[in-house]
Protein backbone atom coordinates (compact mmCIF):
# COMPACT_ATOMS: atom_id res chain seq x y z
CA UNK A 1 0.00 0.00 0.00
CA UNK A 2 1.74 3.12 -1.26
CA UNK A 3 5.23 2.16 -0.17
CA UNK A 4 7.01 3.02 -3.42
CA UNK A 5 10.03 5.13 -2.40
CA UNK A 6 9.92 6.94 -5.76
CA UNK A 7 6.51 8.51 -5.08
CA UNK A 8 6.51 12.25 -4.76
CA UNK A 9 4.50 12.74 -1.56
CA UNK A 10 2.67 16.07 -1.59
CA UNK A 11 -0.15 15.48 0.90
CA UNK A 12 0.79 17.37 4.07
CA UNK A 13 1.52 15.40 7.26
CA UNK A 14 -1.39 17.27 8.87
CA UNK A 15 -3.83 15.35 6.65
CA UNK A 16 -2.44 12.05 7.92
CA UNK A 17 -2.89 13.28 11.49
CA UNK A 18 -6.46 14.37 10.78
CA UNK A 19 -7.22 10.90 9.40
CA UNK A 20 -5.84 9.38 12.59
CA UNK A 21 -7.85 11.81 14.70
CA UNK A 22 -10.99 10.92 12.76
CA UNK A 23 -10.80 7.38 14.09
CA UNK A 24 -12.41 8.76 17.26
CA UNK A 25 -15.00 10.81 15.37
CA UNK A 26 -18.65 10.59 16.30
CA UNK A 27 -19.79 13.26 13.81
CA UNK A 28 -20.41 11.76 10.36
CA UNK A 29 -20.60 15.08 8.53
CA UNK A 30 -17.30 16.24 10.00
CA UNK A 31 -15.58 13.04 8.90
CA UNK A 32 -17.08 13.26 5.40
CA UNK A 33 -16.06 16.90 4.93
CA UNK A 34 -12.54 16.21 6.20
CA UNK A 35 -12.25 13.23 3.87
CA UNK A 36 -13.43 15.31 0.93
CA UNK A 37 -10.74 17.91 1.56
CA UNK A 38 -8.11 15.19 1.92
CA UNK A 39 -9.20 13.43 -1.28
CA UNK A 40 -8.70 16.65 -3.24
CA UNK A 41 -5.08 16.72 -2.05
CA UNK A 42 -4.65 13.00 -2.67
CA UNK A 43 -5.84 13.45 -6.27
CA UNK A 44 -3.28 16.19 -6.75
CA UNK A 45 -0.62 13.80 -5.47
CA UNK A 46 -1.92 11.05 -7.74
CA UNK A 47 -1.72 13.31 -10.78
CA UNK A 48 1.79 14.43 -9.80
CA UNK A 49 2.81 10.76 -9.84
CA UNK A 50 0.78 9.89 -12.97
CA UNK A 51 -1.46 7.59 -10.95
CA UNK A 52 -5.22 7.19 -10.90
CA UNK A 53 -8.29 5.94 -9.11
CA UNK A 54 -6.74 2.86 -7.54
CA UNK A 55 -4.07 5.00 -5.92
CA UNK A 56 -6.69 7.34 -4.45
CA UNK A 57 -9.11 4.58 -3.40
CA UNK A 58 -6.40 2.66 -1.56
CA UNK A 59 -4.55 5.65 -0.11
CA UNK A 60 -4.04 5.13 3.65
CA UNK A 61 -5.92 8.35 4.44
CA UNK A 62 -8.92 7.21 2.36
CA UNK A 63 -8.89 3.78 3.96
CA UNK A 64 -8.96 5.26 7.47
CA UNK A 65 -11.77 7.69 6.70
CA UNK A 66 -13.80 5.06 4.83
CA UNK A 67 -13.56 2.64 7.73
CA UNK A 68 -14.63 5.28 10.26
CA UNK A 69 -17.52 6.42 8.06
CA UNK A 70 -18.64 2.80 7.69
CA UNK A 71 -18.44 2.40 11.46
CA UNK A 72 -20.43 5.57 12.13
CA UNK A 73 -23.21 4.54 9.76
CA UNK A 74 -23.48 1.03 11.17
CA UNK A 75 -22.63 -0.33 7.72
CA UNK A 76 -22.76 -4.01 8.64
CA UNK A 77 -26.22 -3.69 10.17
CA UNK A 78 -27.82 -0.94 8.10
CA UNK A 79 -26.69 -1.52 4.49
CA UNK A 80 -29.50 -3.76 3.25
CA UNK A 81 -32.18 -1.59 4.84
CA UNK A 82 -30.64 1.63 3.45
CA UNK A 83 -30.31 0.07 0.00
CA UNK A 84 -33.99 -0.84 -0.01
CA UNK A 85 -35.10 2.61 1.14
CA UNK A 86 -32.91 4.42 -1.41
CA UNK A 87 -34.04 2.12 -4.23
CA UNK A 88 -37.71 2.72 -3.42
CA UNK A 89 -37.32 6.48 -3.04
CA UNK A 90 -35.25 6.78 -6.22
CA UNK A 91 -38.01 4.96 -8.13
CA UNK A 92 -40.56 7.40 -6.70
CA UNK A 93 -38.44 10.35 -7.82
CA UNK A 94 -38.15 8.81 -11.29
CA UNK A 95 -41.93 8.48 -11.48
CA UNK A 96 -42.37 12.08 -10.31
CA UNK A 97 -39.90 13.30 -12.93
CA UNK A 98 -41.77 11.43 -15.69
CA UNK A 99 -45.03 13.11 -14.65
CA UNK A 100 -43.40 16.56 -14.64
CA UNK A 101 -41.81 16.05 -18.06
CA UNK A 102 -45.05 15.05 -19.83
CA UNK A 103 -46.93 18.35 -19.32
CA UNK A 104 -43.83 20.32 -20.26
CA UNK A 105 -43.56 18.39 -23.51
CA UNK A 106 -47.28 18.90 -24.23
CA UNK A 107 -47.14 22.64 -23.54
CA UNK A 108 -44.05 22.96 -25.73
CA UNK A 109 -45.97 21.28 -28.54
CA UNK A 110 -48.89 23.64 -28.06
CA UNK A 111 -46.59 26.64 -28.30
CA UNK A 112 -44.99 25.28 -31.46
CA UNK A 113 -48.37 24.75 -33.14
CA UNK A 114 -49.59 28.28 -32.39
Amino acid sequence: MHTNPDLKLTVPAREYQLALDAQCACNLSGAVHAMSRAVTLIWEEAHENKLGTEYVNTHPICVLYAEQIAFLTGKDVQYEKALGICTARAAAVGAEMAQVEEPVAESAGEVMSQ
